[in-house]
Order: structure tokens, then sequence, then C-alpha cells
């Protein structure tokens, strides 16, 4: 699976998410419907949240328009897919924080390639941004 071209022609968050969905289904073969997204203003901490039995992922404004201002769609892209694809985990059960992290890199270097963004953001964190 390679959905790397595919999120390079996303221009919005619904493309980007159904990319998330797809890259669980494909490697979890889990998928959940009826989720809403937002964006809020948050401490720059925290890249996103959902909380569990909720339908909503809160994405940062803050920590977003950061990345815009790199004018580099791509990289938005690849934050936009990392981000997404923790809270997306979470919305499936994922509590723990080790485990999330774990999976949301596994999934996108099976998604993405090894070298893709959105995979050295899983593996070094948000500062790699």
């Amino acid at each position: 699976m390679n959905l790397s071209n595919s999120l390079d022609q996303c221009t919005d968050f619904s493309c980007i998410f159904s990319l998330v969905k797809e890259a669980v289904e494909k490697t979890l073969d889990k998928r959940r419907v009826g989720l809403s997204l937002g964006l809020m203003s948050l401490s720059n901490h925290i890249g996103a949240f959902h909380q569990l039995g909720s339908n909503f992922i809160i994405m940062n404004r803050n920590l977003l328009e950061e990345v815009i201002k790199t004018e580099d769609i791509g990289l938005i892209n690849a934050y936009i897919f990392h981000i997404l694809l923790h809270e997306y985990l979470h919305s499936l059960g994922y509590a723990s924080e080790e485990e999330t992290r774990w999976l949301t890199h596994r999934i996108t270097e099976k998604a993405l390639g090894p070298n893709h963004p959105s995979t050295l953001l899983a593996r070094y964190g948000i500062s790699y941004v």
C-alpha cells in the first residue's frame, strides 16, 4: 500500500482523513464512522485530542497555523495525516500513548514509506517540523 501520491493530491481535511481511515483499515482491519473534526486553540504541547467515548477529534489550530506558514503542502498534509492518524487510533480504543505512538509509526511507514515526512513525524515527534 502506498498512499503517498494520494496524500500529495489532497486539498482538504476530508481527503486526508479518508486516507487515514484507509491506512488503518488495511493495516489493522478496524474502522470507525461518525467522527467529526474540529479546530481549537490549544496549548502548544497538545497537537490534538480525542476524548474517549466522544465523536470528535479536535486539532490544535495554533500548531496547524505554524505548519501552514511553511507553505509546503507536502509537509502540511504530512502533519495533518500524522495528527489525525494518532487521534483516530485513540477513537478506536487505543488509550495507551506508547502503543498509539508505536501504531502511528507502523501504519504511517507502511502507508507512506519510511522516508515520508509523516513517517519522520511519527518517528521523531513534532519537533521534526
